[in-house]
């Protein structure tokens, strides 16, 4: 599985024009479809008197990949696939890509229309900060207190972030790591503690 992902660093915006028809692209990071239903709502509040409001968004990784487009009144696969098929070509998720188009009067025709919408997109991401992330799991493991000082010992060599801490009957860590790096955490844990530690849950980002 993929170790890292692109995605954007802050939202851009473009403006082109073809032929007296005005196309307005945005791009965001969104991290779920709420909040690319939120972005969606936005902008097309802010230009409510728009002709159309075109947009493609992918959210997530494989398997789990979540892929929509939207032609909105434009003739099928002419806008929101070919802003998707800018997205697919860069690689880049957790994104949206909305392009609004003021018509100018003269019509584009399905190829003219494809080459406007796939154009203004791709400057659109042109402009963003398009960044690289890592991917992540968050783990949880309980182990007893004779083995707190090799355990921290462990992390400390590791680039993982602490998240919690909890000392009972016995000692309770919460980590994040990237995720190339947890299984051989795991075994330097399972080495220094002589197998005597239970790793209790797990999340992969």
């Amino acid at each position: 599985m993929q170790d890292h992902f692109l995605t954007l660093a802050a939202s851009s915006q473009t403006i082109h024009k073809v032929r007296g028809s005005r196309f307005i692209g945005y791009a965001s990071p969104v991290n779920d479809q709420d909040e690319a239903d939120a972005f969606i709502l936005k902008i097309r509040k802010q230009y409510h008197d728009a002709t159309h409001h075109c947009y493609a968004c992918r959210i997530g990784l494989e398997p789990n990949l979540i892929c929509r487009y939207y032609d909105d009144g434009e003739p099928s696969g002419t806008a929101g696939r070919p802003i998707f098929d800018v997205l697919s070509g860069i690689g880049i998720t957790d994104c949206i890509c909305m392009v609004v188009r003021y018509f100018g009067g003269i019509k584009l025709g399905t190829g003219g229309l494809s080459r406007a919408y796939s154009h203004c997109a791709r400057e659109t991401l042109q402009n963003a900060d398009i960044i690289k992330k890592y991917r992540k799991v968050t783990q949880q493991f309980i182990f007893g207190y004779e083995y707190l000082g090799n355990v921290m010992s462990v992390l400390s060599r590791f680039p993982c972030c602490i998240l919690k801490s909890e000392y009972g009957t016995s000692a309770t860590i919460s980590i994040e790591i990237r995720r190339k790096e947890w299984i051989p955490l795991k075994k330097e844990l399972m080495n220094h503690t002589r197998g005597h530690i239970r790793f209790v849950t797990g999340r992969e980002d």
